[in-house]
């Protein structure tokens, strides 16, 4: 059986064969923040309560919401319909006083391979290889077209956090291993996610300035100052 290729790392995409749908193409949050729940708690049947409660506040909703979930939730099924013909009826299944996502039909998701890699290992020992390829899989902000979304948010901190912990454990080891356009590159992907981290910038110098590019290094710094001056008001510390 095809795989369903999920992303929502960076973006939220869904990609099946040829066909691939994204919240970016569809102006409805309500429809594509009901399908990342649904992925995102794919191991478990939700009630419906919990859904209304996650569309609408209690002062939205009406005086019949379970009718209007019945609805989302076929707007939702119809939105995936355009990975196959059914896909929705095959995705998003009624159970009980519940739905869910379809836990036997396969999908690979970038959230599950992220943590995966991020895990560590039971002897303790620092797999350089795999902290490189966790880096490469986390893309940006987890889902950051619902940002607002009150269950969104502490779980984008955590893969955020997960994300800027393996990269500060991961450059130094690179940097001694001499893989300086790794680094560069690494960093240069890092500081598009967390502008702000400074220890990021200094890794990014050193790793110029080893390859002999000391005009790169003053660029990566005055980007650096710039930032900080004008969101903040501050400069970069003696160090740096």
């Amino acid at each position: 059986m095809d795989r369903l290729s999920i992303q929502m790392l960076g973006s939220f995409t869904i990609s099946f064969n040829d066909q691939r749908i994204s919240d970016q193409d569809n102006r409805s949050r309500k429809v594509w923040a009901l399908i990342a729940y649904f992925i995102f708690h794919r191991k478990r049947t939700i009630p419906q309560d919990e859904l209304i409660d996650l569309l609408w506040t209690e002062d939205q909703q009406n005086n019949n919401p379970a009718g209007a979930l019945k609805a989302m939730i076929h707007r939702a099924r119809n939105t995936l319909d355009a990975l196959w013909e059914g896909a929705g009826k095959d995705l998003i299944l009624h159970q009980g006083a519940g739905d869910t996502w379809n836990r036997s039909y396969p999908c690979d998701v970038d959230i599950d391979l992220f943590e995966l890699l991020c895990k560590p290992a039971a002897d303790g020992h620092h797999d350089y290889a795999k902290d490189v390829e966790a880096l490469r899989v986390y893309r940006g902000t987890f889902l950051p077209n619902m940002s607002a979304e009150t269950w969104v948010i502490p779980v984008a901190a955590y893969y955020h956090n997960c994300y800027i912990q393996r990269l500060l454990e991961t450059l130094p080891i690179m940097l001694q291993n001499e893989h300086y356009n790794d680094v560069a590159t690494l960093c240069q992907a890092a500081i598009a996610v967390e502008p702000f981290q400074e220890e990021i910038y200094c890794y990014f110098m050193r790793a110029l300035l080893a390859m002999g590019d000391r005009t790169g290094a003053v660029r990566i710094y005055q980007k650096l100052r710039e930032s900080l001056f004008s969101n903040f008001c501050i400069l970069p510390s003696e160090e740096t």
